[in-house]
């Protein structure tokens, strides 16, 4: 039997019962989006919800919004002020970095291939040099390639596209672990599933520097099935 604790005022282990959990795919930084999300996972009867602070713009708007309403000597002692950093050995043969694939929802294929096409003019179907991505769609694999990509990651170069054609066109992404899960939610109706290669360890410190930031759900340390549960929030106390 595991040690009961309180999320909020939710009950996890120790005999509790199963809970319904999420966590939100916005963009942190972009505050009202991500409140606006949780409230729909609430109503729709969600009982825990994991928001990520990737980066330093999105600990900001976090820290942002807390101040709101508070004198400066009561914000300055908020503990969202600060920020923790894990370290971690990059060279250790048991760390091992996996895709992140992608999964949009209510997709017009056609109009996100035209976009795709439209962003890089020089992109073919199959395989070859450069950026090769597969994408499944209708029950069926296909690969394009981008041979002159602009930033050092697959995901890099698949991500901008996402971002202009959810603002442009509407939908929905979903980051997904596994290859198995991705291919099944992309052959839906409606869906489109994009299976990302691996980053290698050596290309992370390439990357950042070329590239700035890495995006959003570039990799995963592990496989999801290898992964223990965790609860992602911990409370600062003095």
């Amino acid at each position: 039997m595991t040690k009961q604790i309180l999320v909020g005022g939710v009950p996890v282990g120790g005999g509790a019962p199963v809970t319904i959990q999420s966590m939100t795919n916005t963009p942190t930084s972009d505050v009202e989006a991500t409140v606006a999300q949780i409230r729909r996972l609430a109503a729709a009867g969600c009982q825990i919800v994991r928001v990520a602070v990737p980066d330093m713009a999105a600990a900001k708007a976090c820290y942002e919004e807390q101040k709101k309403g508070k004198t400066p000597e009561e914000y300055l002692a908020l503990p969202a002020r600060y920020a923790l950093v894990e370290v971690v050995n990059n060279h250790d043969d048991a760390l091992q970095f996996e895709p992140i694939h992608r999964v949009l929802f209510g997709v017009d294929h056609q109009k996100f291939m035209d976009a795709f096409r439209a962003a890089y003019p020089n992109a073919y179907e199959g395989k070859g040099d450069g950026h090769t991505i597969e994408f499944v769609w209708n029950g069926e694999s296909h690969f394009i390639t981008v041979p002159d990509p602009k930033v050092q990651l697959a995901v890099g170069t698949l991500q901008g596209v996402i971002d202009q054609y959810l603002k442009d066109n509407g939908g929905e992404v979903d980051y997904i672990h596994g290859d198995d899960v991705t291919r099944e939610l992309g052959s839906k109706p409606g869906n489109m599933g994009f299976l990302l290669p691996a980053m290698g360890k050596e290309q992370l410190f390439k990357t950042v520097m070329a590239d700035g930031v890495l995006p959003r759900k570039t990799f995963s340390m592990g496989h999801a099935q290898d992964k223990r549960y965790y609860i992602e929030a911990r409370k600062i106390v003095k």
